[in-house]
């Protein structure tokens, strides 16, 4: 979830909370369960707010609603923004048009075959999307009847449960549980592409090298299965209209195709996940997986974090991005035309300057970032941006901390 949050861009971190119970509760004893655990996310005090995940519906958000109001995903009639399996099958839409493209070398889904492991509320809506994309589906379900039914509706082909993982298809979607790619399964795909909504999909994350040497492309779930949490934290956190919510997991398709990694022939889709420790958490809460939470105003400590200059392939950030690195940067420092970075600092003397000129450089040496430098008598302007990319990256508001900081030590200094 912190991956996740930090990649949509969203002012949280993350977390998942999982109410552990041996059956599936129902009726009045499901109730009991989700007002305990409404009095449970209450006592928190807000540094979690909590969601939907696997087995809980917008309904047992209302249920916890009732005990607290640190809860995304209750329905429209009491106040929420109801489900968010629709935005999530949306944003791993747009993921799979991102690796097609990287993949084959257009986004075009038209006669494509993916098949979709899990048509619940993710699967079936993002199955609709593929259809009506011309893309050529294979449902599989644990659940027959459900997988049938939706084959049916949507001129697809069933696979039963057991073979789904060997299917030849151009897409393997996990929209499931999590854990079904490993060391034993990855092998037996005869697919271009894994690209679906199931978190944690790999038994392990070192998994992920299998693919490479299979030809395999691999998007990672927490890049391309975002668009839930941007539909809940977009509507009910951040003020944001529809437009504005969709905005979001389309650029989340867009970070992931610009931050492919590995050849034409395999490789996985990864992006650094920007500021990923600057919030505590906010996540699903699931009856076999878990929920999130958030640490309201937290700043992110950019000085203290390792500046890693980019080497092009990512958009710069954009306006809104910028404008949260900023808040967190303070000092003076100004986002001039969304493209730089711009301070002056003022000395008392040229030597002084001189210093501070000299000071600046040696860390730039050091972390491989090279800011322009202006000297005059009395006073230094640095600007700063990502040439690669022609615009802002993390990595420049890190340098600017780092330049700062190192200001307050030589102030700081004996003599």
């Amino acid at each position: 979830m912190t991956f996740k949050n930090a990649v949509a861009g969203l002012p949280l971190g993350g977390g998942k909370a999982v109410l552990a119970v041996p059956d599936i509760l129902q009726g009045d004893q499901r109730r009991a369960l989700f007002e305990r655990y409404g009095d449970l996310v209450r006592s928190l005090g807000g540094t979690y707010m909590t969601a939907c995940d696997m087995n809980t519906t917008e309904r047992d958000m209302d249920v916890v609603g009732e005990r607290c109001p640190y809860v995304f995903g209750r329905s429209v009639a009491c106040g929420g923004s109801g489900s968010s399996g629709p935005a999530t099958a949306t944003g791993v839409f747009y993921g799979i048009r991102a690796s097609v493209a990287h993949a084959f070398g257009s986004p075009d889904l038209d006669g494509r075959t993916v098949l979709i492991q899990g048509v619940g509320a993710v699967g079936r809506s993002l199955a609709e999307q593929l259809a009506q994309a011309g893309a050529r589906l294979k449902l599989t379900d644990v659940n027959q009847a459900r997988a049938t039914e939706a084959a049916e509706a949507l001129g697809a082909e069933v696979v039963g449960p057991e073979d789904a993982v060997g299917s030849v298809c151009d897409v393997f979607s996990p929209n499931a549980t999590g854990g079904v790619l490993s060391p034993e399964t990855i092998p037996e795909l005869r697919c271009r592409i894994v690209a679906g909504a199931a978190n944690n999909q790999l038994g392990h994350p070192e998994d992920a090298e299998l693919f490479g040497p299979l030809g395999i492309l691999y998007a990672p779930d927490y890049v391309i299965n975002a668009g839930g949490i941007i539909h809940l934290a977009s509507l009910e956190l951040l003020g944001e209209d529809e437009a504005k919510r969709d905005e979001r997991p389309a650029r989340n398709g867009r970070h992931a195709h610009g931050g492919v990694r590995g050849g034409r022939r395999g490789g996985h889709l990864h992006r650094r996940g920007r500021g990923a420790d600057r919030r505590a958490a906010a996540g699903g809460c699931g009856l076999t997986e878990p929920a999130e939470t958030r640490s309201i105003g937290a700043m992110r400590d950019l000085a203290s974090m390792e500046c890693v200059p980019c080497r092009g392939g990512v958009p710069p950030l954009t306006q809104e991005e910028a404008r949260a690195y900023l808040a967190d940067l303070g000092g003076d420092w100004q986002v001039v035309d969304d493209h730089h970075l711009e301070k002056e600092y003022r000395f008392k003397d040229f030597r002084q300057a001189l210093d501070f000129t000299n000071a600046v450089g040696e860390l730039a040496e050091k972390v491989g970032h090279h800011p322009d430098i202006s000297l005059a008598w009395g006073k230094v302007k640095l600007t700063i941006w990502t040439h690669k990319i022609d615009g802002l990256n993390e990595a420049d508001f890190v340098f600017a901390a780092k330049a700062d900081r190192a200001l307050q030590e030589a102030q700081a200094a004996p003599g």
